[in-house]
């Protein structure tokens, strides 16, 4: 079953060009460690994450936040009924 995590970035300056390629090659980098991820999707200033496995959604909630690049971001879990 898939899993699904939201994540925002915490105080991000104003029009700053927050998912640049080297941002989400980063983010990609690190979320790879927890799992699989098979979609990355922006909603302003969400990014929704879709891993193949919803134990590795809930790993990536668990772990709390994480910085990448210069933003820290935090992270909650979506449920798709």
């Amino acid at each position: 079953m898939k899993g699904f995590c939201c994540f925002q970035v915490e105080d991000a300056p104003e029009g700053a060009p927050t998912f640049d390629d080297s941002f989400m090659q980063e983010l990609l980098q690190e979320l790879s460690k927890i799992g699989d991820v098979i979609l990355v999707r922006f909603v302003e200033d969400t990014l929704w994450v879709t891993f193949r496995d919803g134990q590795c959604a809930l790993a990536a909630v668990s772990n709390g936040p994480m910085w990448v690049s210069t933003f820290l971001m935090y992270s909650t879990l979506s449920i798709q009924k």
